[in-house]
């Protein structure tokens, strides 16, 4: 599928022509800290509940192996195994910035946001990985641990469209009962908070770049995901300065 430009949200105050400022890795490393660490810890699940929900996750799996539906972080980040990737389609869901992060891009005194699945007429790009039979156990854990941990979600199988075929996947729904959800984030409040926060992870800013880089690279761009890079861009770039006297 080519790319195709996306159109951008218009913000108040912002000249059009600014708002097309691409999120670079410079930009973001010029303008942002490189990590926050908090002066409290963000509180995470239990080791054992963790474990008991990963192996529930195990007895229930389709084949011997293991797909899940990557939205976010899971499309870029490296820190799991899989032997497959694929373009999935999930129907009926939508990526939004949805959740308040206190333990990754943010902290418990200046919160930002992370992303989320939540239900939507439509349907949500993202990646297939499929996590192999040979290393299951521990790739799932990861993955596991990296999601769960914090309570944001719930796990859920879900039916993802490919190329190939419809597969069953795991994938992780933001809980609308969770205290940190934030529900519907107005985008330029979104890109404010994205633009001025970090945590133990890195900046937010980012974790954003990233992920709509990723989903650009797959050719299925993200045009809340561009229209958020876009605006955070803008707020990172410094005012051109006048040489009128």
């Amino acid at each position: 599928m080519p790319a195709t430009r996306l159109p951008l949200l218009a913000f108040p105050g912002i000249p059009a022509g600014e708002q097309t400022m691409k999120l670079t890795a410079a930009l973001i490393e010029a303008r942002t800290p490189t990590r926050v660490l908090p002066d409290r810890l963000a509180p995470l699940v239990p080791e054992g509940v963790l474990r008991r929900g990963a192996d529930a996750v195990l007895a229930e799996r389709r084949d011997s192996g293991l797909w899940v539906f990557a939205y976010g972080a899971l499309i870029w980040d490296d820190y799991y195994d899989c032997d497959e990737r694929r373009l999935g389609t999930l129907h009926g869901m939508a990526r939004r910035y949805c959740l308040r992060d206190t333990g990754n891009r943010g902290t418990p005194g200046r919160p930002s946001l992370t992303l989320g699945l939540e239900p939507a007429d439509g349907a949500c790009a993202g990646v297939v990985v499929h996590l192999a039979k040979h290393g299951l156990e521990r790739n799932l854990w990861a993955v596991w641990e990296h999601e769960m941990s914090g309570g944001l979600y719930d796990a859920r199988w879900v039916q993802v469209a490919t190329a190939e075929g419809v597969v069953d996947a795991l994938t992780f729904v933001a809980d609308p009962l969770n205290p940190m959800f934030a529900g519907k984030v107005p985008e330029e409040e979104g890109a404010a908070i994205l633009a001025s926060t970090a945590g133990p992870g890195g900046p937010a800013a980012d974790y954003l770049r990233r992920t709509a880089d990723g989903m650009r690279d797959w050719g299925a761009p993200d045009p809340y995901l561009d229209r958020l890079a876009a605006a955070v861009a803008v707020r990172l770039t410094p005012p051109r300065l006048s040489l009128a006297q």
